[in-house]
């Protein structure tokens, strides 16, 4: 019982915060559809073609996204009517279970008052907040990712035949909503069956039939519509994207330098040390240029899906003349997405630069680095803790690897790297967090649930 009010308290506060941080940014006041603007917009319409003609028009779009979310937008609109407060209360709810389900991981992990704590820190963490009552992929990317490591811990401990179609389906969706997951698929089936290959072969191998038939029933089964329609087997359009990282690759080395101070401690500071990086951002101008390209080729006459298809080619070349700018340039991404955020999801990378003009420059810098010191210590504790994980307890394999992809695969493909690509994962690093924490102090953070 006292569990119970323990947890139950943890999510009357994460939803108090999200609350207010939804009144600090406006979102609490966005009651129509029509309120909403680039991404959240394109999602609307695709789940709004979608009750209306039963298809998502992907030959409309700009930019083709992953299906899953605007499936989900389209089920609410259908349960709830046509307006932003059934999407809330749902994301509230899918919350709610995350901080359930965290709780649930860290049990494993952690004694049982401390095993509270990720909980806690993700509930009063205002990253995760500011995505309750966004209508973006991210905050059910959260649940998704959460409840798939809940999964399966429990599969490795209790295997079941259930627990299994409901993990490769949740995998599926997974996939679908955050694409990047899927080139980590051989991972997390073998994270989740090769004790069962030690045992027995025979099993083994219909376990991996299994999760193979309805990965492709599903997931495949996307990758080739898109083939078929559009000459593209990808989830979502990404040669925007490629040409992006192909144009950072051939930046000179004082502006990936510049790049990697702004990553560490923001566009202000990286101007003291390069004059003129402020008012021109690397990741800023490269976008800029994006831009003009695609409108010039509109111009003349292209079609957005064949523009993008240009920018594919055009960066693949870029990369390839590049590869050593494409790693050397992902090391400041690994910065810029563990920045800190405000509470409207963007990162601090511009705060106080070319605004408050009262606030003087050395107080302007001073503020900036108690922000960025303070973040930067929370992140030394993840490390802290990542590397303690690492070294007792084989069971958090899976959590470390997770942790590397995101932020990894995130810095090496996309630029600007924003930090709510790496929400899926921040629960993790509260968990690391308080493992850190509790060696620390020295009090027992293993449970006797094993």
């Amino acid at each position: 019982m006292q569990k119970n009010l323990i947890l139950a308290s943890i999510i009357i506060l994460g939803i108090g915060l999200s609350l207010f941080i939804a009144h600090l940014n406006g979102n609490l006041y966005r009651t129509k559809l029509s309120d909403y603007r680039d991404d959240s917009r394109f999602f609307i319409e695709k789940a709004e073609f979608l009750l209306k003609e039963g298809s998502f028009r992907d030959d409309l779009s700009e930019f083709r996204k992953p299906p899953v979310y605007p499936l989900f937008l389209a089920v609410v609109f259908s349960l709830f009517g046509h307006n932003p407060i059934g999407i809330w209360v749902v994301q509230i709810l899918l919350f709610a279970v995350t901080l359930v389900l965290l709780y649930l991981i860290s049990r494993r992990f952690f004694a049982d008052t401390i095993a509270f704590v990720p909980s806690l820190l993700l509930a009063l963490y205002w990253g995760n907040a500011y995505l309750v009552f966004s209508i973006l992929s991210y905050g059910p990317a959260v649940f998704l990712l959460v409840f798939l490591v809940y999964l399966t811990f429990y599969y490795k401990e209790q295997p079941s035949l259930q627990v299994l179609i409901v993990w490769s389906l949740i995998l599926s969706i997974l996939i679908l909503t955050r694409p990047i997951v899927l080139y980590a698929t051989p991972f997390l089936v073998g994270f989740l069956l090769y004790n069962h290959l030690q045992k027995s072969r025979r099993i083994f191998i219909g376990e991996i039939m299994l999760v193979t038939i309805i990965l492709t029933s599903i997931v495949g089964a996307w990758l080739l519509r898109n083939q078929i329609l559009f000459n593209d087997y990808q989830i979502e359009q990404t040669g925007h994207i490629i040409w992006v990282k192909g144009a950072i690759a051939e930046a000179s080395l004082r502006d990936i330098a510049a790049y990697g101070v702004s990553g560490l401690l923001g566009d202000f500071v990286a101007d003291r040390f390069f004059p003129g990086y402020a008012l021109s951002p690397l990741p800023m101008r490269i976008n800029r240029t994006v831009k003009q390209i695609w409108s010039n080729l509109r111009v003349n006459g292209m079609n957005d899906f064949e523009i993008d298809a240009y920018f594919l080619r055009e960066g693949i070349i870029k990369i390839r003349r590049n590869i050593s700018g494409v790693f050397l340039s992902s090391i400041p991404s690994i910065f810029e997405i563990n920045a800190p955020m405000n509470h409207k999801g963007f990162s601090l990378a511009h705060f106080l630069t070319g605004t408050r003009p009262s606030i003087s420059d050395n107080a302007r810098l001073t503020i900036i680095i108690l922000i960025r010191g303070a973040w930067l210590f929370f992140l030394s504790v993840v490390a802290y803790g990542f590397v303690r994980a690492y070294k007792t307890d084989r069971r958090w394999r899976v959590l470390l690897f997770l942790i590397v992809y995101f932020v990894y695969m995130h810095a090496l493909l996309i630029i600007p790297a924003y930090g709510p690509y790496i929400a899926p994962v921040m629960p993790f690093y509260f968990m690391l967090a308080t493992l850190a924490i509790r060696e620390i102090f020295g009090i027992e953070t293993t449970s006797k649930k094993k």
